[in-house]
């Protein structure tokens, strides 16, 4: 089953909200380490920007199969997920599982929960990644979560969603 984004405002959003916290942060650590270590008293706008554009850089070549995921493929052999810079990540349903996620969230338009789901190595149960499924159809969740035996209920009210059949 291949999934791909529906909604792609929503999505585009979500991950361009991702980026600029997962940029600025780490922007945050390179500016601090380096006002630590080499010069106090720097305060120029060159060297925000290279603090930025070095965060940039290294989050996007540490979380390439993370980023702006545009597709996920389900199969009963493999889960794989497709970004839209071109990256793709493999895991073998032998190794690893999926895991269906409900996030209780403040969501002001629409009182329901965020979807994600883990994916699970199944030796250690540790999650390996978990991926959101924001700008992706709530049906094709339910679908998913048939296809690797788990009940379709997404309504944040069941408790007994996530549990295999």
């Amino acid at each position: 089953m291949i999934v791909s984004v529906s909604h792609k405002g929503k999505w585009l959003l979500m991950q361009l909200g991702q980026l600029v916290l997962m940029v600025g942060l780490t922007s945050l650590v390179f500016n601090y380490a380096y006002r630590f270590l080499v010069d106090r008293t720097i305060n120029t706008p060159l060297f925000y920007a290279v603090t930025l554009l070095l965060a940039l850089v290294v989050i996007v070549a540490v979380r390439r199969d993370y980023l702006f995921v545009s597709r996920y493929e389900f199969t009963p052999e493999a889960i794989v997920v497709r970004t839209a810079l071109g990256a793709s990540k493999r895991f073998e349903t032998q190794d690893f599982k999926f895991v269906p996620s409900l996030h209780k969230t403040i969501n002001l338009p629409e009182p329901k929960a965020s979807l994600s789901f883990d994916v699970q190595n199944r030796k250690t149960g540790r999650r390996a990644r978990n991926y959101t499924w924001t700008g992706f159809a709530v049906e094709d969740f339910r679908a998913v979560c048939r296809l690797y035996g788990y009940q379709d209920d997404t309504d944040f009210k069941l408790k007994d969603f996530g549990k295999a059949r």
